[in-house]
């Protein structure tokens, strides 16, 4: 089954999140990091809930093989002997 980027998802109305007003001061990140390396855009991302983007990676995660659904095939001598828990 074919799954599509998670842009193809994204909604244009989809209503952002709101942070509370804090008293905390605001700081120029410039001042701590290069110039070079900051954003100047705002970053392109897809507009969808967090269950949505959390189903999504699930989903390609199946696509791969693992130790969930079922043994390592031959072939993979560095990973058949990691317990899941590394």
């Amino acid at each position: 089954m074919k799954t599509n980027v998670i842009f193809s998802k994204s909604k244009s109305d989809f209503r952002k999140y709101n942070l509370p007003n804090t008293e905390t001061p605001q700081i120029k990140l410039d001042k701590y990091i290069n110039e070079k390396f900051l954003r100047n855009d705002l970053a392109r991302l897809p507009q969808i809930s967090e269950p949505e983007v959390v189903r999504h990676f699930t989903n390609l995660s199946t696509k791969n093989h693992h130790v969930d659904k079922n043994f390592y095939p031959l072939g993979s001598c560095t990973m058949k002997y990691n317990p899941k828990i590394n």
